[in-house]
């Protein structure tokens, strides 16, 4: 059995039309800037867990280039 996209249903948010709605989380444009700021944080958060033993390094490097191809904040 295959567990649906967590993703699927949702949408990015900007920060204008998050502050309208008072919803309280930070939009992507708020925590990361721009695609490059959004790989880094993959990139780092992927190593730091390798580095704790969480995560194999082939791994870690399959979601380091699925966040480079993906199209969040292009």
């Amino acid at each position: 059995m295959r567990r649906p996209n967590s993703l699927a249903r949702s949408s990015i948010v900007t920060a204008a039309e998050r502050a309208a709605k008072n919803d309280p989380r930070k939009s992507l444009e708020e925590r990361y800037k721009d695609h490059d700021g959004f790989v880094k944080a993959v990139e780092h958060a992927a190593k730091k867990l390798v580095h704790e033993g969480f995560l194999l390094e082939e791994d870690a490097n399959t979601f380091i280039s699925a966040a480079e191809a993906s199209d969040v904040l292009q």
